[in-house]
């Protein structure tokens, strides 16, 4: 896997250890927003006992996303 080659537009927002491989990257689609995440370990967080840190990083990252302009009307998102 070869390192990820910079586009307008997007964030790096987060890479692994040494520096070859993104593991966050945020960029805007059409009226929207995107985040991407490359790795599926983020439960592990919350088995070690970062439980109020794995609910803000994917609270943030919810919140984030939904940040746009044409949102629906009367669209609710319940985190708890």
């Amino acid at each position: 896997v070869g390192a990820m080659l910079p586009k307008p537009g997007v964030q790096l927002l987060a890479e692994s250890v040494e520096g070859k491989h993104p593991l966050i990257v945020a960029s805007g689609y059409d009226k929207g927003r995107v985040l991407m995440l490359t790795f599926d370990s983020s439960y592990v967080w919350w088995r070690g006992g970062e439980s109020e840190l794995h609910k803000r990083f994917w609270r943030q990252s919810v919140l984030w996303a939904m940040q746009s302009q044409d949102r629906e009307p009367g669209l609710k998102v319940i985190m708890e």
